[in-house]
Protein backbone atom coordinates (compact mmCIF):
# COMPACT_ATOMS: atom_id res chain seq x y z
CA UNK A 1 0.00 0.00 0.00
CA UNK A 2 1.02 3.60 -0.47
CA UNK A 3 0.83 6.39 2.12
CA UNK A 4 1.33 10.14 2.19
CA UNK A 5 2.13 11.60 5.61
CA UNK A 6 1.23 15.28 5.89
CA UNK A 7 3.48 16.91 8.45
CA UNK A 8 6.98 16.20 9.74
CA UNK A 9 6.33 16.26 13.45
CA UNK A 10 6.91 13.44 15.95
CA UNK A 11 3.89 11.24 15.28
CA UNK A 12 4.02 11.66 11.51
CA UNK A 13 7.66 10.58 11.49
CA UNK A 14 6.92 7.60 13.74
CA UNK A 15 4.05 6.49 11.47
CA UNK A 16 6.18 6.96 8.35
CA UNK A 17 9.13 5.03 9.78
CA UNK A 18 7.01 2.11 11.04
CA UNK A 19 5.12 1.83 7.75
CA UNK A 20 8.31 2.10 5.71
CA UNK A 21 9.89 -0.56 7.91
CA UNK A 22 7.15 -2.97 6.84
CA UNK A 23 7.76 -2.33 3.17
CA UNK A 24 4.94 0.11 2.42
CA UNK A 25 5.52 2.98 -0.02
CA UNK A 26 5.62 6.13 2.11
CA UNK A 27 6.03 9.79 1.19
CA UNK A 28 6.26 12.47 3.86
CA UNK A 29 5.36 16.07 2.98
CA UNK A 30 6.44 18.77 5.41
CA UNK A 31 3.87 21.58 5.47
CA UNK A 32 5.44 25.00 5.00
CA UNK A 33 3.58 26.36 8.05
CA UNK A 34 4.77 23.41 10.11
CA UNK A 35 8.49 23.71 9.45
CA UNK A 36 10.32 23.89 12.74
CA UNK A 37 13.61 24.46 10.97
CA UNK A 38 12.66 27.63 9.11
CA UNK A 39 15.13 30.39 9.92
CA UNK A 40 13.28 33.25 11.61
CA UNK A 41 16.18 35.50 12.70
CA UNK A 42 19.78 35.68 11.44
CA UNK A 43 20.63 31.98 11.43
CA UNK A 44 18.29 31.07 14.30
CA UNK A 45 15.68 28.29 14.34
CA UNK A 46 13.58 26.81 17.14
CA UNK A 47 13.56 23.21 15.99
CA UNK A 48 10.76 20.93 17.24
CA UNK A 49 9.71 21.49 20.86
CA UNK A 50 7.09 20.43 23.38
CA UNK A 51 5.86 22.34 26.42
CA UNK A 52 3.94 19.29 27.64
CA UNK A 53 5.63 16.01 28.60
CA UNK A 54 5.72 13.45 25.80
CA UNK A 55 5.90 9.72 26.57
CA UNK A 56 7.74 7.63 23.97
CA UNK A 57 7.58 3.81 24.23
CA UNK A 58 10.96 2.15 24.61
CA UNK A 59 10.06 -0.26 21.81
CA UNK A 60 9.80 2.68 19.36
CA UNK A 61 13.35 3.71 20.23
CA UNK A 62 14.50 0.09 19.77
CA UNK A 63 12.40 -0.86 16.72
CA UNK A 64 13.47 2.23 14.79
CA UNK A 65 17.08 1.93 16.02
CA UNK A 66 17.07 5.58 17.07
CA UNK A 67 20.22 5.28 19.19
CA UNK A 68 22.23 4.45 16.08
CA UNK A 69 21.02 7.75 14.60
CA UNK A 70 22.30 9.79 17.53
CA UNK A 71 19.34 9.83 19.91
CA UNK A 72 20.35 9.36 23.53
CA UNK A 73 17.98 9.14 26.45
CA UNK A 74 19.01 11.80 28.94
CA UNK A 75 21.03 10.72 31.93
CA UNK A 76 18.60 12.59 34.17
CA UNK A 77 14.99 11.52 33.54
CA UNK A 78 12.31 14.19 33.24
CA UNK A 79 11.23 14.79 36.87
CA UNK A 80 7.73 13.70 37.81
CA UNK A 81 6.20 16.59 39.80
CA UNK A 82 3.26 14.46 40.94
CA UNK A 83 5.32 11.87 42.83
CA UNK A 84 5.53 14.16 45.86
CA UNK A 85 1.76 13.95 46.39
CA UNK A 86 0.86 11.80 49.44
CA UNK A 87 -1.97 10.16 47.45
CA UNK A 88 0.10 9.65 44.28
CA UNK A 89 -0.32 5.85 44.22
CA UNK A 90 -4.08 6.24 44.45
CA UNK A 91 -4.11 8.70 41.54
CA UNK A 92 -2.08 6.23 39.48
CA UNK A 93 -4.77 3.60 40.07
CA UNK A 94 -7.44 6.03 38.90
CA UNK A 95 -5.47 6.93 35.76
CA UNK A 96 -5.06 3.26 34.88
CA UNK A 97 -8.75 2.66 35.56
CA UNK A 98 -9.70 5.23 32.92
CA UNK A 99 -7.07 3.94 30.49
CA UNK A 100 -8.44 0.41 30.79
CA UNK A 101 -11.87 1.47 29.50
CA UNK A 102 -10.63 1.26 25.91
CA UNK A 103 -9.50 -2.34 26.44
CA UNK A 104 -12.87 -3.74 27.49
CA UNK A 105 -15.57 -1.48 26.05
CA UNK A 106 -18.14 -3.35 23.88
CA UNK A 107 -18.30 -2.39 20.21
CA UNK A 108 -21.10 0.14 20.49
CA UNK A 109 -21.14 2.70 17.68
CA UNK A 110 -23.11 5.44 19.37
CA UNK A 111 -20.99 7.66 21.64
CA UNK A 112 -23.65 8.10 24.32
CA UNK A 113 -23.92 4.32 24.72
CA UNK A 114 -20.14 4.05 25.00
CA UNK A 115 -20.09 6.71 27.71
CA UNK A 116 -23.00 5.07 29.54
CA UNK A 117 -21.16 1.77 29.57
CA UNK A 118 -18.05 3.58 30.86
CA UNK A 119 -20.03 5.00 33.79
CA UNK A 120 -21.21 1.57 34.90
CA UNK A 121 -17.75 0.09 34.36
CA UNK A 122 -16.16 2.83 36.50
CA UNK A 123 -18.63 2.04 39.27
CA UNK A 124 -17.90 -1.68 39.01
CA UNK A 125 -14.12 -1.17 39.19
CA UNK A 126 -14.33 1.34 42.05
CA UNK A 127 -16.44 -1.08 44.08
CA UNK A 128 -13.40 -3.36 44.24
CA UNK A 129 -11.14 -0.65 45.66
CA UNK A 130 -10.90 0.34 49.29
CA UNK A 131 -12.61 3.39 50.78
CA UNK A 132 -9.49 5.57 50.40
CA UNK A 133 -9.43 5.16 46.62
CA UNK A 134 -13.18 5.66 46.38
CA UNK A 135 -12.90 8.88 48.40
CA UNK A 136 -9.98 10.06 46.25
CA UNK A 137 -12.10 9.52 43.14
CA UNK A 138 -14.95 11.52 44.68
CA UNK A 139 -12.56 14.31 45.64
CA UNK A 140 -11.03 14.49 42.16
CA UNK A 141 -14.53 14.85 40.69
CA UNK A 142 -15.84 17.47 43.12
CA UNK A 143 -12.97 19.50 44.61
CA UNK A 144 -11.07 22.31 42.97
CA UNK A 145 -7.45 21.64 42.08
CA UNK A 146 -6.43 24.22 44.68
CA UNK A 147 -8.43 22.42 47.39
CA UNK A 148 -6.94 19.05 46.49
CA UNK A 149 -3.40 20.41 46.75
CA UNK A 150 -4.10 22.46 49.88
CA UNK A 151 -4.79 19.17 51.67
CA UNK A 152 -1.09 18.32 51.28
CA UNK A 153 2.04 19.70 52.95
CA UNK A 154 3.76 20.50 49.64
CA UNK A 155 5.50 23.84 49.35
CA UNK A 156 3.62 26.65 47.64
CA UNK A 157 6.12 26.52 44.77
CA UNK A 158 5.53 22.79 44.25
CA UNK A 159 1.77 23.33 44.26
CA UNK A 160 2.11 26.08 41.66
CA UNK A 161 4.25 23.82 39.46
CA UNK A 162 1.65 21.03 39.63
CA UNK A 163 -1.18 23.44 38.88
CA UNK A 164 0.60 24.68 35.76
CA UNK A 165 1.37 21.12 34.67
CA UNK A 166 -2.38 20.44 34.83
CA UNK A 167 -3.75 23.55 33.16
CA UNK A 168 -1.07 24.79 30.73
CA UNK A 169 -2.78 25.81 27.50
CA UNK A 170 -6.29 25.14 28.83
CA UNK A 171 -9.12 27.32 30.14
CA UNK A 172 -9.30 25.44 33.44
CA UNK A 173 -9.72 27.60 36.55
CA UNK A 174 -7.82 25.78 39.35
CA UNK A 175 -10.14 27.35 41.94
CA UNK A 176 -13.30 25.97 40.29
CA UNK A 177 -15.10 22.91 41.65
CA UNK A 178 -14.31 19.81 39.63
CA UNK A 179 -10.97 21.11 38.36
CA UNK A 180 -9.10 18.60 40.54
CA UNK A 181 -9.89 16.02 37.83
CA UNK A 182 -7.38 17.82 35.59
CA UNK A 183 -4.60 16.13 37.54
CA UNK A 184 -5.41 12.69 36.04
CA UNK A 185 -4.68 13.37 32.33
CA UNK A 186 -1.66 15.49 33.29
CA UNK A 187 -0.14 12.48 35.04
CA UNK A 188 -0.50 10.10 32.08
CA UNK A 189 3.01 10.50 30.56
CA UNK A 190 4.62 9.76 33.92
CA UNK A 191 2.69 6.59 34.79
CA UNK A 192 3.02 4.68 31.51
CA UNK A 193 5.23 1.61 31.78
CA UNK A 194 8.29 1.15 29.57
CA UNK A 195 8.25 4.72 28.28
CA UNK A 196 10.74 7.57 28.16
CA UNK A 197 9.38 11.01 29.04
CA UNK A 198 10.67 13.88 26.91
CA UNK A 199 10.10 17.59 27.43
CA UNK A 200 11.48 20.80 25.97
CA UNK A 201 13.57 20.60 22.80
CA UNK A 202 12.90 17.52 20.65
CA UNK A 203 15.62 18.29 18.10
CA UNK A 204 17.77 15.21 18.79
CA UNK A 205 14.77 12.89 18.86
CA UNK A 206 13.18 14.25 15.66
CA UNK A 207 16.51 14.25 13.84
CA UNK A 208 16.95 10.55 14.68
CA UNK A 209 13.36 9.81 13.61
CA UNK A 210 13.94 11.52 10.26
CA UNK A 211 17.12 9.57 9.64
CA UNK A 212 15.31 6.35 10.56
CA UNK A 213 12.52 7.22 8.13
CA UNK A 214 14.99 7.78 5.31
CA UNK A 215 16.74 4.50 6.17
CA UNK A 216 13.38 2.77 5.77
CA UNK A 217 12.95 4.19 2.25
CA UNK A 218 10.55 7.01 3.18
CA UNK A 219 10.60 9.77 0.56
CA UNK A 220 10.66 13.21 2.18
CA UNK A 221 9.39 16.27 0.31
CA UNK A 222 10.28 19.53 2.06
CA UNK A 223 10.79 21.88 -0.87
CA UNK A 224 7.23 22.07 -2.24
CA UNK A 225 4.10 23.77 -0.98
CA UNK A 226 0.63 22.25 -1.24
CA UNK A 227 -1.79 24.35 -3.28
CA UNK A 228 -4.95 22.25 -2.94
CA UNK A 229 -6.29 18.81 -2.14
CA UNK A 230 -8.78 17.23 -4.50
CA UNK A 231 -11.48 14.86 -3.27
CA UNK A 232 -14.05 12.56 -4.81
CA UNK A 233 -16.91 11.30 -2.71
CA UNK A 234 -15.55 10.44 0.73
CA UNK A 235 -11.92 10.06 -0.31
CA UNK A 236 -8.90 12.22 -1.01
CA UNK A 237 -7.89 11.64 -4.63
CA UNK A 238 -4.80 13.73 -5.16
CA UNK A 239 -2.59 16.45 -3.66
CA UNK A 240 -1.59 19.27 -5.98
CA UNK A 241 1.52 21.35 -5.32
CA UNK A 242 1.98 24.95 -6.36
CA UNK A 243 3.19 24.75 -9.94
CA UNK A 244 0.75 21.98 -10.86
CA UNK A 245 2.65 18.81 -9.89
CA UNK A 246 0.45 16.18 -8.23
CA UNK A 247 0.93 13.18 -5.96
CA UNK A 248 -1.50 10.51 -4.76
CA UNK A 249 -1.61 7.52 -2.41
CA UNK A 250 -3.99 4.94 -1.00
CA UNK A 251 -4.05 6.59 2.45
CA UNK A 252 -3.25 10.04 3.86
CA UNK A 253 -1.97 10.50 7.42
CA UNK A 254 -2.18 13.93 9.03
CA UNK A 255 0.30 15.32 11.54
CA UNK A 256 -0.56 18.99 11.29
CA UNK A 257 -2.95 21.46 12.87
CA UNK A 258 -6.36 20.05 11.77
CA UNK A 259 -8.13 23.40 12.00
CA UNK A 260 -5.62 25.06 9.71
CA UNK A 261 -5.46 22.01 7.42
CA UNK A 262 -9.19 21.86 6.73
CA UNK A 263 -9.40 25.64 6.51
CA UNK A 264 -6.58 25.87 3.97
CA UNK A 265 -7.18 22.81 1.82
CA UNK A 266 -10.65 21.38 2.42
CA UNK A 267 -12.75 24.45 3.18
CA UNK A 268 -15.27 23.54 0.46
CA UNK A 269 -15.57 19.87 1.37
CA UNK A 270 -19.16 19.08 2.56
CA UNK A 271 -18.40 18.20 6.17
CA UNK A 272 -21.11 17.13 8.58
CA UNK A 273 -22.03 20.04 10.89
CA UNK A 274 -20.91 18.12 14.01
CA UNK A 275 -17.39 17.69 12.62
CA UNK A 276 -17.16 21.14 11.03
CA UNK A 277 -18.09 22.75 14.36
CA UNK A 278 -15.20 20.93 16.02
CA UNK A 279 -12.60 22.33 13.62
CA UNK A 280 -13.78 25.92 13.34
CA UNK A 281 -11.38 28.56 14.67
CA UNK A 282 -14.14 29.78 17.01
CA UNK A 283 -14.33 26.38 18.74
CA UNK A 284 -10.55 26.19 19.13
CA UNK A 285 -9.69 29.56 20.61
CA UNK A 286 -6.87 29.64 23.12
CA UNK A 287 -6.16 31.75 26.18
CA UNK A 288 -2.42 31.52 25.58
CA UNK A 289 0.04 32.83 23.03
CA UNK A 290 3.33 31.52 21.70
CA UNK A 291 6.49 33.64 21.69
CA UNK A 292 9.92 33.16 20.15
CA UNK A 293 12.83 34.98 21.78
CA UNK A 294 16.49 35.35 20.84
CA UNK A 295 18.98 36.44 23.49
CA UNK A 296 22.52 37.45 22.59
CA UNK A 297 25.68 36.71 24.52
CA UNK A 298 26.32 38.11 27.96
CA UNK A 299 23.46 36.30 29.68
CA UNK A 300 23.47 32.84 31.21
CA UNK A 301 21.12 30.43 29.41
CA UNK A 302 17.57 30.30 30.77
CA UNK A 303 16.67 26.82 31.95
CA UNK A 304 13.59 25.19 30.44
CA UNK A 305 10.64 25.04 32.79
CA UNK A 306 7.49 26.68 34.09
CA UNK A 307 7.53 30.15 35.63
CA UNK A 308 4.78 30.38 38.24
CA UNK A 309 6.42 31.35 41.55
CA UNK A 310 3.38 30.73 43.76
CA UNK A 311 -0.26 29.65 43.77
CA UNK A 312 -1.29 33.28 44.32
CA UNK A 313 0.69 34.27 41.20
CA UNK A 314 -1.30 31.69 39.18
CA UNK A 315 -4.58 32.82 40.70
CA UNK A 316 -3.84 36.49 40.01
CA UNK A 317 -3.03 35.67 36.37
CA UNK A 318 -6.30 33.74 36.12
CA UNK A 319 -8.28 36.58 37.70
CA UNK A 320 -6.76 39.03 35.21
CA UNK A 321 -8.08 36.84 32.40
CA UNK A 322 -11.57 38.02 33.26
CA UNK A 323 -10.53 41.63 32.72
CA UNK A 324 -9.99 43.40 29.42
CA UNK A 325 -6.72 42.33 27.82
CA UNK A 326 -5.81 39.50 30.15
CA UNK A 327 -2.99 38.98 32.61
CA UNK A 328 -0.40 41.65 33.26
CA UNK A 329 2.04 38.96 34.42
CA UNK A 330 1.04 35.71 32.70
CA UNK A 331 2.29 32.31 33.74
CA UNK A 332 4.88 31.12 31.24
CA UNK A 333 6.51 27.91 30.10
CA UNK A 334 10.01 28.29 28.65
CA UNK A 335 11.80 25.87 26.33
CA UNK A 336 15.52 26.38 25.74
CA UNK A 337 15.82 25.39 22.08
CA UNK A 338 19.52 25.87 21.57
CA UNK A 339 21.77 25.12 24.58
CA UNK A 340 22.23 21.49 23.53
CA UNK A 341 21.55 22.14 19.85
CA UNK A 342 24.13 24.65 18.64
CA UNK A 343 23.25 23.91 15.02
CA UNK A 344 20.00 25.84 15.56
CA UNK A 345 21.70 29.16 16.34
CA UNK A 346 24.65 31.28 15.38
CA UNK A 347 27.45 31.78 17.87
CA UNK A 348 26.66 33.85 20.93
CA UNK A 349 22.88 33.48 20.66
CA UNK A 350 20.22 31.53 22.55
CA UNK A 351 16.77 30.70 21.20
CA UNK A 352 13.74 30.20 23.44
CA UNK A 353 10.14 29.22 22.79
CA UNK A 354 7.67 30.57 25.34
CA UNK A 355 4.03 29.66 25.94
CA UNK A 356 2.17 32.23 28.04
CA UNK A 357 -1.32 32.27 29.53
CA UNK A 358 -3.84 33.79 30.60
CA UNK A 359 -5.32 36.09 27.95
CA UNK A 360 -8.66 36.69 26.34
CA UNK A 361 -9.72 34.07 23.81
CA UNK A 362 -8.59 34.60 20.24
CA UNK A 363 -5.89 37.05 21.30
CA UNK A 364 -4.52 37.28 17.76
CA UNK A 365 -7.56 39.29 16.71
CA UNK A 366 -7.40 41.78 19.55
CA UNK A 367 -6.42 45.34 18.78
CA UNK A 368 -3.99 45.36 21.71
CA UNK A 369 -1.96 42.31 20.63
CA UNK A 370 1.29 44.29 20.91
CA UNK A 371 0.39 45.12 24.51
CA UNK A 372 -0.24 41.44 25.20
CA UNK A 373 3.15 40.56 23.76
CA UNK A 374 4.63 43.21 26.06
CA UNK A 375 2.96 41.52 29.04
CA UNK A 376 4.74 38.28 28.12
CA UNK A 377 8.01 40.17 27.97
CA UNK A 378 7.32 41.64 31.42
CA UNK A 379 6.91 38.15 32.86
CA UNK A 380 10.14 37.00 31.23
CA UNK A 381 12.06 39.98 32.61
CA UNK A 382 10.52 39.58 36.05
CA UNK A 383 11.74 35.99 36.18
CA UNK A 384 15.03 36.55 34.31
CA UNK A 385 16.10 40.21 34.74
CA UNK A 386 19.62 39.55 33.44
CA UNK A 387 18.41 39.20 29.84
CA UNK A 388 16.78 42.63 29.63
CA UNK A 389 19.55 44.29 27.65
CA UNK A 390 20.31 41.27 25.49
CA UNK A 391 16.98 40.48 23.83
CA UNK A 392 17.58 40.68 20.07
CA UNK A 393 14.26 39.26 18.90
CA UNK A 394 10.85 38.89 20.55
CA UNK A 395 7.75 37.95 18.55
CA UNK A 396 4.40 36.56 19.71
CA UNK A 397 1.95 34.63 17.56
CA UNK A 398 -1.21 32.64 18.08
CA UNK A 399 -0.76 29.25 19.77
CA UNK A 400 -1.46 26.07 17.78
CA UNK A 401 -5.17 25.29 17.96
CA UNK A 402 -4.67 21.87 19.54
CA UNK A 403 -2.04 22.90 22.07
CA UNK A 404 -2.56 22.42 25.77
CA UNK A 405 -4.05 20.32 28.50
CA UNK A 406 -7.79 19.55 28.36
CA UNK A 407 -10.17 22.09 29.83
CA UNK A 408 -12.30 21.30 32.87
CA UNK A 409 -15.21 23.73 33.17
CA UNK A 410 -18.36 23.13 35.21
CA UNK A 411 -19.33 20.23 37.38
CA UNK A 412 -19.14 17.44 34.79
CA UNK A 413 -15.53 16.30 35.04
CA UNK A 414 -16.46 12.65 34.48
CA UNK A 415 -17.72 13.40 30.98
CA UNK A 416 -14.56 15.35 30.24
CA UNK A 417 -12.43 12.44 31.44
CA UNK A 418 -14.31 10.17 29.03
CA UNK A 419 -13.50 12.59 26.22
CA UNK A 420 -9.83 12.46 27.16
CA UNK A 421 -9.34 8.76 27.77
CA UNK A 422 -11.75 7.43 25.12
CA UNK A 423 -10.64 7.36 21.51
CA UNK A 424 -14.18 7.77 20.21
CA UNK A 425 -14.13 11.40 21.33
CA UNK A 426 -10.99 12.26 19.32
CA UNK A 427 -11.05 14.17 16.04
CA UNK A 428 -9.66 11.12 14.26
CA UNK A 429 -12.71 9.04 15.18
CA UNK A 430 -15.04 11.44 13.38
CA UNK A 431 -13.00 12.08 10.23
CA UNK A 432 -15.36 12.22 7.24
CA UNK A 433 -12.74 11.10 4.69
CA UNK A 434 -12.41 7.32 4.62
CA UNK A 435 -8.78 7.22 3.43
CA UNK A 436 -7.49 9.82 5.89
CA UNK A 437 -6.21 9.26 9.44
CA UNK A 438 -4.86 11.56 12.14
CA UNK A 439 -1.54 10.63 13.77
CA UNK A 440 -0.74 13.98 15.37
CA UNK A 441 -1.56 17.67 15.55
CA UNK A 442 1.71 19.13 14.30
CA UNK A 443 4.32 21.52 15.64
CA UNK A 444 4.21 22.08 19.39
CA UNK A 445 1.42 19.55 20.00
CA UNK A 446 3.35 16.28 20.31
CA UNK A 447 2.22 15.92 23.93
CA UNK A 448 -1.52 16.14 23.17
CA UNK A 449 -3.43 13.46 25.07
CA UNK A 450 -5.32 12.19 21.99
CA UNK A 451 -2.23 11.72 19.81
CA UNK A 452 0.54 10.78 22.22
CA UNK A 453 0.73 7.33 20.59
CA UNK A 454 -0.85 8.42 17.30
CA UNK A 455 2.00 7.40 15.02
CA UNK A 456 2.32 3.82 16.26
CA UNK A 457 -1.47 3.43 16.52
CA UNK A 458 -2.03 4.45 12.90
CA UNK A 459 0.83 2.26 11.64
CA UNK A 460 -0.53 -0.74 13.56
CA UNK A 461 -3.76 -0.60 11.52
CA UNK A 462 -1.79 -1.60 8.44
CA UNK A 463 1.19 -3.50 9.87
CA UNK A 464 -0.63 -6.09 12.00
Amino acid sequence: MSFIVLGESVQGLIAASLLGRKGHQVTLIDSVQNRAYTEFYEGCKTGPITHLPLAIPNHIIEDLDLKSYGFEVGKDPTPNPFEALPFYDGLVLLVKMFQSLEDFRPSYNEKAWRDTWSTFEIGRVLSGYDANIQNLFAQSATLSLNELLDATDLSDQDKADIIMQCILGSKTDPSAKGSAASILPAMVPYVLNDHVVLNGSLHGFVRALKQSAMAHAVTIIDDKDIEKILTEGEEIQVIQFKGGETIAADYYILDDDPVRFFENYLADYPLLPTFRNRITPMQNQKTCINTTMVVTGGSAPIQSGIVAPSTSYVQTAMADLKKDGGSQYPCISVVDCSSENQSLVKDGHHVYNIMAQYFEEDVQDLGNFDAISQAVKQSVLKAFPDVENNIAYFESVKAPTQFGQPTFIGLKPLLQLYKIFSGHHSLGYDLPLTNMLIAGYGFGCAGHYHTMDGGSRVAALFND
